[in-house]
């Protein structure tokens, strides 16, 4: 990114956290996975999820690859409108992604997916975990996800071999060691992670 991208980018930032709750585009609302550090000072201004190492939270998506975490005062404004904003933001995750959820694939020597990739263009590839329903076409209900990196998920078919573990297990190492925001260097079970979005959804406002 250069000079005039950084530039562009910081005056959309400002821009985005000028705007009343009335003014966010709802459209452009998703769930983030975030490191569960981002929320152990207690101080973080909006709903949020954790799981282990794991958190979640809603953003308003901006342009130039900007985004604006959701607050308490905005979920107060939705709330008092009737809008169901969780609901709405797991529904545009489903419209942005497509049918397709991943951008990459290993496969199996039969030719079948084993692991999947997500790194979308909009930087919130890990936010795609949440999609069970089209994961589970890909790599069936018994699967493991991993969030090495902010920009980057993994999910890893459970009944994969000890050399695609392993390889895997390796990807996920590098990638959180070398990037630029690491969350956790662990596989967790989805059904887990799904199980736990049920439990803690009513209590992350």
């Amino acid at each position: 990114m250069d000079g005039n991208q950084n530039i562009d980018q910081l005056a959309a930032m400002r821009a985005d956290l000028e705007l009343q709750p009335k003014e966010l585009n709802l459209d452009n609302l998703i769930p983030i996975i975030t490191p569960a550090s981002f929320y152990s000072a207690g101080k973080w201004p909006g709903p949020y999820l954790t799981m282990q190492e794991l958190g979640i939270t809603w953003a308003v998506l901006g342009p130039n690859e900007t985004m604006r975490y959701v607050d308490t005062k905005v979920v107060r404004y939705w709330e008092d409108q009737g809008i169901n904003w969780r609901e709405r933001a797991t529904g545009n995750l489903f419209k942005v992604t497509g049918e397709i959820p991943a951008t990459h694939q290993h496969n199996d020597e039969k030719g079948e997916p084993f692991a999947l990739f997500f790194m979308q263009s909009d930087g919130c590839g890990p936010s795609r975990l949440l999609l069970h329903g089209l994961i589970s076409q890909y790599l069936t209900d018994e699967y493991e996800i991993a969030v090495p990196e902010m920009s980057l998920g993994i999910a890893l078919r459970s009944s994969a071999t000890d050399t695609e573990r392993t390889k895997i297990s390796e990807l996920i190492q590098t990638c959180f060691s070398q990037g630029t925001r690491p969350v956790s260097d662990k596989l967790y079970s989805a059904q887990q992670f799904q199980e736990c979005l049920k439990v803690n959804s009513t209590k992350s406002s």
